[in-house]
């Protein structure tokens, strides 16, 4: 990065912090808050950006600190702030979260700590290979895995008894469609919005690109392919908006998660509470269905569809802990760290449907271990490897809309958001 694209990052990510912060007066995000009893002279603060929006946060942070005997509080920086904070060396947050995506990023620029403990070498080495690997660098442990997630193909088994479609049919992007599209039956094709867009444009920013050398280039056949077959038709075909032709938009009240009357769908372990064939669908408040085991005993789970054969294997997020290099807490706060990696189901609350671990035997109960669709996750994770870079470029995709409001022709808007993808490799 040039000097003058340095200094121009530098006054974006202050504009952001104080847009944000300026926000902070009526929501109150990025404030520290007191979790535990006062168990030492020092409190370890830990940044846990998703106690903003869940109310959870990623772990039991008062059980933590009985079982540690350590002071915690917990702080909610946006991604923005807590970025200039490390970079500026402050050392007000000691524990913080980040996506494995960002962790190349953080690791070039030094933010981390190095974690020398044993208790946290043999955790992540119980994690599965790909994760554990991520969590290194230069030969050290710089970070430890606290969550893993996976949004998978669901399809209910009466589907596939009714269909015959096996794992190979839906193995490319093409076939999928094709199975979609030209089912006859009186179930639903459901994806959530144009997730599935944004998953497969994942797959061809790994494979077609050269994200670690700024080589983005989504002004290709493939791009275009993938762009127009997931996103076109909105004006010709009449369809429900944020969904591909042939899938309705998975939204509260529908029958997604009903094994009778769904074609497929798309999830994460973590929604198995939302599935059941006695919810009240008619009812939009009647959402949650904790207790029902319908996710477990009536669904199957597949891998994202490949967009081509240059796809080699299945990319699956993780986030993990890292402390803060200017941290004057650290031996606190690696305590902290080795009592979640002693204590991880103990003390999940955000993460508690994480997939971390090769040894089958380590998950609880509550995962359904003899499942079908507890191994089909497994299978994904265990078989999938970490990414730990992106395109993270903050914007809306507002090309999108004007491509399918027909505003824009398929060039003008795969161009449009090249334009924007290089402002951001340049800055």
């Amino acid at each position: 990065m040039s000097g003058s694209a340095a200094v121009r990052r530098f006054f974006i990510l202050l504009f952001a912090m104080l847009s944000l912060v300026g926000c902070a007066a009526s929501n109150s995000p990025a404030v520290t808050s007191d979790i535990s009893e006062n168990y030492g002279d020092s409190a370890v603060v830990i940044n846990d950006y998703t106690a903003t929006f869940a109310g959870l946060g990623y772990f039991d942070y008062n059980k933590i600190s009985e079982k540690s005997g350590v002071s915690i509080k917990t702080a909610t920086y946006y991604p923005e702030e807590l970025d200039l904070k490390l970079l500026a060396g402050d050392s007000d947050v000691d524990i913080f979260f980040i996506n494995s995506s960002s962790l190349d990023r953080y690791k070039e620029n030094g933010l981390y700590s190095e974690l020398n403990s044993d208790v946290i070498l043999n955790f992540n080495n119980s994690c599965f290979d790909s994760y554990a690997k991520a969590c290194e660098y230069e030969g050290k442990t710089i970070a430890m895995p606290a969550s893993s997630s996976y949004w998978a193909l669901l399809i209910p088994k009466s589907a596939i008894e009714e269909t015959g479609v096996t794992e190979k049919d839906v193995e490319y992007i093409d076939d999928f469609l094709f199975f979609v599209r030209n089912y006859e039956g009186e179930r639903t094709a459901y994806t959530n919005g144009s997730q599935l867009f944004y998953s497969l444009e994942g797959q061809y920013e790994r494979f077609y690109c050269d994200i670690a050398g700024k080589d983005i280039n989504y002004m290709t056949e493939e791009y275009f392919d993938l762009y127009e077959k997931m996103l076109g038709g909105y004006l010709r075909n009449g369809q429900t908006p944020g969904a591909p032709e042939g899938f309705e938009h998975s939204i509260t009240g529908d029958y997604s998660n009903n094994s009778e009357k769904a074609l497929c769908t798309f999830g994460y372990y973590s929604d198995a509470e939302y599935f059941s064939d006695n919810r009240l669908n008619t009812d939009p408040d009647v959402y949650l269905t904790q207790g029902s085991a319908d996710f477990f005993d009536k669904w199957r789970a597949f891998p994202i569809p490949k967009i081509s054969e240059k796809i080699t294997y299945c990319s699956v997020g993780m986030s993990v802990a890292i402390i803060n290099p200017a941290s004057e807490n650290k031996e606190a706060a690696l305590k902290v760290l080795e009592t979640i990696a002693e204590n991880y189901f103990d003390t999940a609350r955000g993460v508690k449907y994480s997939f971390l671990f090769a040894d089958r035997s380590a998950y609880p109960e509550y995962y359904h271990t003899d499942s079908d669709i507890f191994n089909d996750y497994y299978e994904i994770f265990s078989n999938g490897v970490v990414s730990t870079l992106s395109v993270d470029i903050a914007t809306s995709r507002p090309e999108i809309d004007d491509y399918q409001a027909g505003k824009l022709t398929l060039e003008e808007a795969v161009a449009e958001y090249q334009r924007q993808v290089d402002i951001w490799l340049n800055e």
